[in-house]
């Protein structure tokens, strides 16, 4: 399974979920995007890829996301992420949370 449907697929039943950008009108959305790097080198070649993701969760400033947090950073553990931070990036007229984590991908170079 992909970043992209790990993220959707924990996420979704929450609120819709965007990879990069979202320009609709839905007063509750996930946007994601993620870089990777490589880990745990072994003769000069990475072992993993580690994406290194953000998700943001963007609402009104009158919806109380303190329980939601929670539950967005279980359903994220859950799906196998590291555990997340989140920092409250929210200004004066929208609330914009961004939940950080990480995932392992091990890399099978007889892909390629």
């Amino acid at each position: 399974m992909s970043v992209n449907s790990m993220i959707k697929a924990a996420l979704g039943d929450i609120a819709p979920v965007y990879p990069d950008n979202y320009t609709g009108n839905d007063p509750k959305y996930f946007v994601f995007n993620y870089s990777t790097t490589g880990g745990d080198f072994s003769d000069d070649q990475a072992q993993y890829d580690i994406c290194l993701v953000q998700v943001h969760y963007y609402c009104p400033l009158s919806i109380n996301t303190v329980e939601l947090r929670k539950k967005v950073k279980h359903k994220l553990s859950s799906a196998g992420f590291t555990w997340p931070d989140c920092t409250n990036a929210s200004d004066d007229e929208y609330q914009h949370l961004v939940f950080e984590c990480q995932l392992a991908e091990v890399i099978d170079y007889s892909e390629f």
